[in-house]
């Protein structure tokens, strides 16, 4: 943008008014008419014959201060009229969007204790008052979404209110939805520029096409700050042993190189309670993340908090602390059924982690945590619901025209090794006597893992003619395909057999969060399996509650977590879960500001001086007109009368 440049007139029409001098001029035109008087000497006539002459038309403007402050008043009203402004060089840019970041970092304080937004808000509004009759403007505020505040007006009534409603929310920025909003909006008008008002923590939007120049106004920072990124804690037993504790595992970041207390509290929190354990910490620069490590009993806290106290002033409170809750100890719940004795002699080599269906006094529970399955999944005979479930010997129903299995000899190729299931589970030389293949398809060419991963299939194990295991998700809940009988292979000889066990064991207790959980990040909570799709829940959480629907397979999925704190699942009037949203992303915490914006092909620089609006000049006319007002009145009244 370029420095002041010249004066203009938003309003050139109203230099009519100029024409009222007339009638103002012909007034002192008009005799005065003077009542008669007897006096007593013709001495007085002289003064007579010169006050006429003082009443001719030219004479008549002489030495008169009334008329020019009437004149110089009508001047100053008419050009207040005119509406004139100091032209900003801006080119009087027509339609603008005003993109304000409301993300966590805006919520920093500085020193005086005023946030970034507060100081956002404060340069919206200076760019309010210069908008200009022909100018408008529009509001967008933006964090994970982007929202429209106000559209396209140059009345200030709206767009002040408007920037009222803005409030941070503890969850990052998204820059490439507020602009793909902005570019909706230029669908209605030409938009000459957007102005960002941020204080530059933001993630790349490199996949962003820009419509529209971008004024990237980059707000100082606020100072430094000291945050807990990330906190999990693993179980030290196995499974869920009754007597195994936890360990509680923290990692923080700051924003500059400084001191912290961490604090550990129980289930009355730091707000009543005292603290469990502390310990100091250090950063010797910025980019450090200090992890600690704290233990809990297992006949501890249900919940626990854990507070970090920066050495020096802390500018974002929001990240200041965390909470976990801790599942109770339970043995995990395995179905398996007593045809697959080979699984069942695994799965009871640690009786107290494991609980092991069906039983002939006991049905087990509706949803089981690991499930061995040796049918297929059908309506008349569904399969037992499970978070981990494994079917053996079975080709799944949507692979059949895809794959088949006959009596063979199968050798292992290749498997994942990286895959949790297959962590140190060696399968060389193990002989199976089931055979998979690819089927022909109509194209005449054979089926291969591609058909397969287009139906959501991974690829775990595989044999020369086709795949041995398969892995598939659907929602919170993982199905491994073996499509061999172990019982037919050498496998339950091996070391690997039990190893695998173990690590399904290990999934599961994973999946039902018995051995190890982790605080989440705000933004969305994780999906809630209520078992039926026409089932309905109340969310509770810090802003409210709300009344949502379970999708087609009965989980409650995408529900929104903007701000920190505790949300519980209800329904039908019982506690489903609950979680504690806490954790901010680290590059919120972090308060670092890019100097450089990255979009498709282009990059945005911080702009190199603030945003410079033309300049109206008519409310200052409008003050000198009520002086010379004033000034006319004192000059009127003071004159004395003959």
């Amino acid at each position: 943008m370029n420095a002041l440049s010249s004066i203009g007139f938003a309003n050139l029409a109203a230099g009519a008014l100029a024409a009222l001098a007339v009638p103002i001029i012909v007034f002192y035109f008009l005799k005065l008419r003077r009542p008669k008087a007897e006096v007593p000497s013709l001495a007085l006539w002289r003064r007579v014959v010169n006050d006429k002459r003082v009443n001719s038309p030219f004479q008549k403007f002489r030495r008169n201060l009334l008329l020019l402050l009437q004149l110089l008043l009508l001047l100053a009203l008419m050009l207040a009229a005119m509406q004139p402004f100091l032209n900003a060089g801006s080119g009087r840019a027509e339609y603008r969007v005003l993109l304000i970041d409301t993300s966590a970092s805006m919520a920093a304080i500085d020193a005086t204790g005023q946030s970034r937004l507060d100081l956002a808000i404060e340069k919206a509004e200076e760019i309010i008052d210069g908008l200009l009759p022909g100018q408008q403007l529009a509001i967008v505020g933006f964090d994970r979404h982007a929202r429209t505040m106000q559209e396209f007006t140059d009345n200030q009534n709206l767009l002040e209110p408007a920037l009222k409603r803005l409030v941070t929310k503890d969850v990052e920025s998204d820059l490439g939805d507020a602009l793909r909003l902005a570019g909706a909006l230029a669908r209605t008008a030409t938009v000459s520029e957007a102005i960002l008002l941020t204080d530059g923590n933001l993630p790349p939007a490199e996949d962003v096409d820009l419509a529209f120049p971008v004024n990237y106004q980059r707000l100082p920072a606020a100072g430094d700050n000291v945050g807990v990124v990330a906190l999990n804690a693993r179980r030290s037993g196995t499974g869920g042993a009754q007597d195994a504790g936890w360990d509680l595992f923290v990692k923080l970041a700051a924003s500059t190189p400084t001191g912290a207390v961490v604090e550990l509290y129980g289930d009355d929190g730091p707000d009543g309670g005292q603290p469990l354990a502390t310990e100091s910490v250090g950063f010797s620069r910025a980019d450090d993340s200090p992890r600690l490590v704290f233990e809990v009993s297992g006949d501890g806290p249900r919940e626990v908090t854990v507070k970090v106290v920066a050495e020096g002033r802390d500018s974002l409170p929001a990240d200041d602390a965390a909470a976990l809750i801790l599942p109770p100890p339970r043995p995990l719940t395995a179905f398996c059924p007593t045809s697959q004795s080979v699984f069942r002699k695994a799965l009871t080599l640690d009786p107290g982690a494991v609980t092991l269906f069906p039983r002939p006094d006991d049905s087990g529970p509706p949803r089981y945590d690991l499930a061995f399955i040796d049918q297929p999944d059908s309506e008349e005979n569904p399969a037992p619901d499970a978070s981990v479930r494994v079917f053996v010997g079975i080709v799944p129903k949507d692979l059949q025209g895809l794959l088949e299995t006959k009596v063979g000899y199968a050798d292992v190729v290749d498997w994942r090794q990286t895959a949790p299931v297959l962590e140190h589970v060696q399968l060389r030389e193990v002989q199976i006597t089931e055979e998979p293949i690819y089927l022909e398809q109509p194209s005449g060419e054979p089926a291969d893992a591609s058909d397969l991963e287009q139906l959501g299939y991974e690829v775990l194990i595989d044999a020369r003619t086709g795949p041995l295991m398969l892995r598939r998700r659907e929602g919170s809940r993982v199905d491994y395909h073996l499509l061999f009988d172990p019982a037919t292979s050498t496998l339950p000889y091996r070391v690997a057999f039990p190893i695998l066990v173990q690590n399904l064991i290990r999934e599961a207790t994973r999946a039902a969060s018995l051995s190890e959980v982790r605080a989440i990040k705000t933004g969305t909570l994780p999906p809630v399996d209520l078992g039926d799709p026409a089932r309905e829940a109340t969310v509770a959480g810090p802003d409210g509650s709300r009344t949502l629907n379970a999708d087609g397979g009965g989980m409650l999925t995408a529900v929104p977590a903007e701000t920190a704190g505790l949300y519980t699942v209800s329904a039908g009037g019982e506690e489903v879960a609950s979680f504690t949203a806490g954790l901010l992303s680290p590059l919120e915490t972090s308060l670092v500001g890019v100097e450089e914006l990255e979009f498709n092909e282009v990059q945005v620089s911080v702009a190199g001086e603030e945003v410079v609006t033309d300049r109206p000049l008519w409310h200052w006319l409008a003050a000198g007109a009520f002086v010379l007002l004033l000034a006319e009145w004192w000059v009127f009244h003071r004159r004395p009368v003959v």
